[in-house]
Parts: structure tokens; sequence; C-alpha cells
């Protein structure tokens, strides 16, 4: 990504990086990455083959700029936080009820529950940290 020095931003063809805002938008509405209580979070979802794009330029951005970051997948942009609970919700009822069967091998058992462990965590993220923004 270029980086413009007047404006602050770093840019690529629909991405912005404001560095003073510490907001990433992809297409001038989905916001992509956003500090949210001095942690920087990145949007994971995979919207679009374009968004997806953009997710690794945002990845390689940060990494050159050593800017630590989390991923979330939110669905309708990190702008739209009841939209990420209703999607981690929905997940996790998935995964519970794929748990549910006795008939599980082992070892799917074992990878569900890890998924399961990661998604609570996010959840638990969201309705804690970004709630209070």
């Amino acid at each position: 990504m270029k980086y413009y020095p007047k404006l602050k931003q770093y840019k690529a063809s629909n991405l912005v990086f404001d560095c003073e805002k510490e907001i990433a938008y992809s297409y001038e509405w989905y916001q992509l990455a956003k500090r949210i209580n001095g942690i920087m979070v990145v949007n994971c979802y995979n919207y679009s083959p374009t968004t997806i794009r953009h997710m690794y330029k945002i990845y390689r951005l940060f990494d050159e700029l050593n800017i630590e970051y989390i991923t979330i997948e939110a669905p309708k942009g990190l702008q739209n936080i009841e939209r990420m609970k209703e999607h981690y919700s929905k997940l996790i009822n998935e995964i519970e009820s794929k748990l549910a069967n006795p008939r599980c091998a082992k070892h799917l058992k074992f990878n569900r529950q890890c998924l399961l462990n990661s998604y609570q965590q996010r959840l638990t993220y969201i309705n804690t940290q970004m709630s209070e923004c």
C-alpha cells in the first residue's frame, strides 16, 4: 500500500488505512480494521474476493508497521456489533449441536471443542470490549 504523508493514509484501490484514526475501510464503508480499547481488530470475514485481498493487504501493512492485531469475523463490518454477536452465537449453536452427536469421532469432537472455545472467547471479547464503543 502506498503512503500519502499529507493525508496520513495508506491507500490501495478501494482500500484506505487512516493512520490518525487507526481505521481501515474497504470501499469507503466496510470497516476492515479498527483500534478498539487499545487493541487493533481486523475483520477476517470472507465477504467477497476483493475484500479478502484487502484483508491480506492490511495484514501485510500491519506486519510491516509492527502493529499487533486480533481477528474477528464481522459479516457487516466492524461497525455492526450486533451482527457480530448474532454470527458467533449461530456458530456456537451449530458446533454445540454437532458435539451432541454421540457417534462423533474423537478427533472431530476434539477439533470441534477447540473451535467452540475459540468462538466463545471471541463472543466474550465482543460483549465485554466492543460493546463499550
